[in-house]
Protein backbone atom coordinates (compact mmCIF):
# COMPACT_ATOMS: atom_id res chain seq x y z
CA UNK A 1 0.00 0.00 0.00
CA UNK A 2 3.03 2.43 0.88
CA UNK A 3 4.40 1.85 -2.41
CA UNK A 4 0.84 2.71 -4.54
CA UNK A 5 0.47 5.81 -2.98
CA UNK A 6 3.39 7.98 -4.74
CA UNK A 7 3.19 6.41 -7.50
CA UNK A 8 -1.05 7.45 -7.79
CA UNK A 9 0.30 10.33 -6.84
CA UNK A 10 2.58 10.78 -9.40
CA UNK A 11 -0.08 9.64 -11.47
CA UNK A 12 -2.67 11.79 -10.99
CA UNK A 13 -0.58 14.92 -11.17
CA UNK A 14 0.47 14.20 -14.55
CA UNK A 15 -2.81 13.37 -16.03
CA UNK A 16 -3.74 16.94 -14.39
CA UNK A 17 -1.32 18.35 -16.31
CA UNK A 18 -2.03 17.27 -19.43
CA UNK A 19 -3.68 19.96 -21.83
CA UNK A 20 -3.33 22.26 -19.40
CA UNK A 21 -1.27 24.94 -21.26
CA UNK A 22 -1.10 24.68 -25.12
CA UNK A 23 2.62 24.38 -26.18
CA UNK A 24 4.20 27.65 -27.63
CA UNK A 25 4.60 27.01 -30.91
CA UNK A 26 7.13 29.20 -33.03
CA UNK A 27 8.01 29.66 -36.71
CA UNK A 28 11.37 29.50 -37.60
CA UNK A 29 13.27 32.46 -38.56
CA UNK A 30 12.49 32.74 -42.34
CA UNK A 31 15.15 32.07 -44.64
CA UNK A 32 17.73 35.37 -45.94
CA UNK A 33 17.34 36.42 -48.98
CA UNK A 34 20.01 34.95 -51.56
CA UNK A 35 21.40 37.67 -53.11
CA UNK A 36 24.85 37.80 -55.23
CA UNK A 37 27.66 39.52 -53.50
CA UNK A 38 28.19 43.05 -55.08
CA UNK A 39 32.19 43.06 -55.68
CA UNK A 40 34.61 40.07 -56.29
CA UNK A 41 37.65 41.23 -55.66
CA UNK A 42 40.14 38.71 -56.35
CA UNK A 43 40.40 34.85 -57.07
CA UNK A 44 43.11 32.38 -55.69
CA UNK A 45 43.86 28.83 -56.45
CA UNK A 46 45.71 26.74 -54.65
CA UNK A 47 46.72 22.87 -54.67
CA UNK A 48 44.22 20.84 -52.56
CA UNK A 49 44.47 16.91 -52.34
CA UNK A 50 42.93 15.62 -55.56
CA UNK A 51 42.26 18.85 -56.97
CA UNK A 52 42.28 22.73 -56.40
CA UNK A 53 41.14 25.05 -53.93
CA UNK A 54 39.48 28.27 -55.07
CA UNK A 55 39.40 30.98 -52.90
CA UNK A 56 37.22 34.23 -53.39
CA UNK A 57 37.67 37.57 -51.60
CA UNK A 58 34.55 39.88 -51.91
CA UNK A 59 33.71 43.68 -50.74
CA UNK A 60 29.60 44.78 -50.18
CA UNK A 61 28.48 47.90 -48.87
CA UNK A 62 24.69 46.90 -48.57
CA UNK A 63 24.79 44.79 -45.67
CA UNK A 64 25.64 41.81 -43.45
CA UNK A 65 25.96 39.13 -46.11
CA UNK A 66 26.62 35.42 -44.48
CA UNK A 67 26.59 31.68 -45.46
CA UNK A 68 28.42 32.23 -49.07
CA UNK A 69 27.89 30.10 -51.62
CA UNK A 70 29.44 29.19 -55.19
CA UNK A 71 26.85 28.88 -57.29
CA UNK A 72 27.79 27.54 -60.99
CA UNK A 73 26.76 28.96 -64.38
CA UNK A 74 28.53 27.64 -67.00
CA UNK A 75 31.57 26.86 -69.15
CA UNK A 76 32.69 30.27 -71.16
CA UNK A 77 35.93 29.35 -73.72
CA UNK A 78 36.74 26.66 -71.34
CA UNK A 79 36.61 29.11 -68.14
CA UNK A 80 34.62 27.44 -64.97
CA UNK A 81 32.12 30.12 -64.02
CA UNK A 82 30.27 30.66 -60.88
CA UNK A 83 28.16 33.61 -59.52
CA UNK A 84 29.58 34.11 -55.56
CA UNK A 85 25.64 34.27 -53.53
CA UNK A 86 24.65 35.00 -50.19
CA UNK A 87 22.04 35.02 -47.58
CA UNK A 88 21.13 38.77 -46.70
CA UNK A 89 21.01 38.51 -43.31
CA UNK A 90 20.53 42.32 -41.94
CA UNK A 91 20.56 46.00 -44.04
CA UNK A 92 23.16 48.33 -42.88
CA UNK A 93 22.08 50.77 -39.88
CA UNK A 94 25.05 52.92 -40.09
CA UNK A 95 26.28 53.79 -43.55
CA UNK A 96 29.41 55.31 -42.52
CA UNK A 97 30.22 51.68 -41.93
CA UNK A 98 32.97 50.58 -44.29
CA UNK A 99 32.23 47.71 -46.92
CA UNK A 100 31.73 44.17 -45.53
CA UNK A 101 34.79 41.93 -46.28
CA UNK A 102 34.24 38.46 -47.19
CA UNK A 103 36.25 35.47 -48.44
CA UNK A 104 35.16 31.89 -49.66
CA UNK A 105 36.56 28.71 -50.81
CA UNK A 106 35.19 26.28 -52.60
CA UNK A 107 37.37 22.79 -53.55
CA UNK A 108 37.06 21.29 -57.58
CA UNK A 109 38.47 17.24 -57.87
CA UNK A 110 40.78 17.12 -61.11
CA UNK A 111 37.62 15.49 -62.92
CA UNK A 112 35.44 18.68 -62.55
CA UNK A 113 38.87 21.03 -63.70
CA UNK A 114 39.22 18.73 -66.64
CA UNK A 115 39.45 20.81 -69.98
CA UNK A 116 39.30 24.09 -68.20
CA UNK A 117 41.50 27.13 -68.76
CA UNK A 118 40.27 28.95 -65.98
CA UNK A 119 38.03 30.01 -63.26
CA UNK A 120 35.91 33.45 -63.00
CA UNK A 121 33.80 34.55 -60.06
CA UNK A 122 31.16 36.99 -61.19
CA UNK A 123 29.74 39.65 -58.70
CA UNK A 124 26.81 41.71 -59.49
CA UNK A 125 29.24 44.51 -59.90
CA UNK A 126 32.54 42.76 -60.39
CA UNK A 127 34.02 39.25 -61.63
CA UNK A 128 37.45 38.37 -60.77
CA UNK A 129 39.13 35.33 -63.10
CA UNK A 130 42.37 33.11 -62.60
CA UNK A 131 43.71 31.40 -65.63
CA UNK A 132 45.92 28.36 -65.48
CA UNK A 133 49.22 27.95 -66.36
CA UNK A 134 48.92 25.09 -68.87
CA UNK A 135 52.35 24.64 -69.01
CA UNK A 136 52.80 23.07 -65.42
CA UNK A 137 49.92 21.35 -64.87
CA UNK A 138 48.24 23.91 -62.53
Amino acid sequence: MKTLRPLALVAVLAIAACGRDEPEVAAPPPPPETIQVAQVVSVEVAPARRGVMVIARALDTRGIIEELNFVPRNVNGGVLEYDLMGGFADARADEDMPAQRMQAALILSQRELRGARGIRINGAQTSAEYLFNLGDGS
